[in-house]
Order: C-alpha cells, then structure tokens, then sequence
C-alpha cells in the first residue's frame, strides 16, 4: 500500500505514477495506491501544520483493512 497527498511537492503527479509503474514492471502486484485529495507531504507526522488528522484516520483504516486481507 502506497499512500500520497495529493498536495505532495515532493512527488507530483507524474512520479506517482513513476513509482507505481516501477513496481509493476519489478513484478509486484498486490499493491494499491491511495492519493488522498488535499494531503501535503507527511499528512500522517501528527507534528506541524502539514498534519492532517481526518486523513490520517481514513489512511490508517486503509492500511489496516489492506494488511488484514492478506
């Protein structure tokens, strides 16, 4: 599981899509990504004004659905 913010300066758009595609093509595929709408870089560091507590929840609840499927 892979997780942005879809306000990450870091990794736009394109790299995104870069990192997804180079795991693929590395033969991986039980993977899932979520771009969570609004999310700055490190939206989950419950430190700073980047924090994003709803985000974090819901990208949290993902992870532990993701994690408990396998």
């Amino acid at each position: 599981m892979i997780v942005f913010g879809s306000q990450d300066p870091h990794v736009p758009a394109a790299a995104r899509v870069e990192i997804l595609s180079a795991l693929y093509a590395a033969g991986l595929e039980d993977l899932e990504l979520h771009v969570y709408a609004g999310g700055e870089h490190a939206f989950m560091r419950d430190v700073g004004a980047r924090h994003d507590p709803v985000l974090t929840d819901l990208a949290l609840t993902e992870a532990v659905s993701f994690f408990t499927a396998r």
